[in-house]
């Protein structure tokens, strides 16, 4: 079997990457702004095992981006643990970003995780379990004026400041989970 490994803080930031194969043997995606302002970065596939995290600023303006499918083994955007800064941002500014999908593990964003995607029009989780608890930290979807599917939002059990702030696109109605 090939050697586990994993990403250093920035490693292909800027880069003139246009498509990205993730790996099996990559085991930790909760690394830092590995492909920050890839703005040729036009697609992205991951192999199911890649980790629980997508670190904070990991794909953060990828401008080229337009759609991303996490594998079901991720569980949280963002990266840290307190008392350490935690990092947001995962996908901040990928402006060109239609639709993201994750897997039914999936637990937690932190702040400003798609905030500026202004093409985003939707976030699925599938297979969703009805007790999942998703927590959506500040600004995570903040100023995507495009994004119309909020079907997760029944197992939001926490949200941040500002969480849909300038989401223009969002009308109808909203059911909160009260439990």
């Amino acid at each position: 079997p090939a050697r586990a490994m994993s990403f250093s803080n920035f490693m292909f930031k800027g880069t003139g990457i246009v498509n990205l194969v993730i790996p099996a043997n990559i085991t930790n995606l909760a690394t830092r702004g590995v492909f920050a302002d890839c703005k040729n970065l036009a697609s992205v596939t991951f192999h199911e095992n890649v980790g629980a995290q997508v670190g904070g600023e990991f794909f953060m303006n990828c401008t080229a981006l337009t759609s991303v499918v996490l594998p079901d083994c991720v569980m949280a955007l963002g990266s840290g643990r307190r008392p350490q800064p935690m990092v947001g941002s995962s996908f901040q500014g990928c402006t060109a970003l239609e639709s993201v999908s994750v897997g039914p593990n999936f637990q937690q964003m932190l702040y400003s995780s798609f905030e500026n995607c202004t093409a985003l029009r939707t976030f699925t989780v599938r297979d969703l379990n009805p007790r999942a608890s998703i927590m959506l930290a500040d600004r995570a979807f903040a100023n995507c004026v495009m994004l119309t599917s909020t079907e997760f939002i029944p197992n939001v059990s926490m949200l941040g400041i500002e969480t849909f702030a300038n989401c223009a696109s969002l009308d109808g109605s909203i059911t909160m989970n009260p439990n």
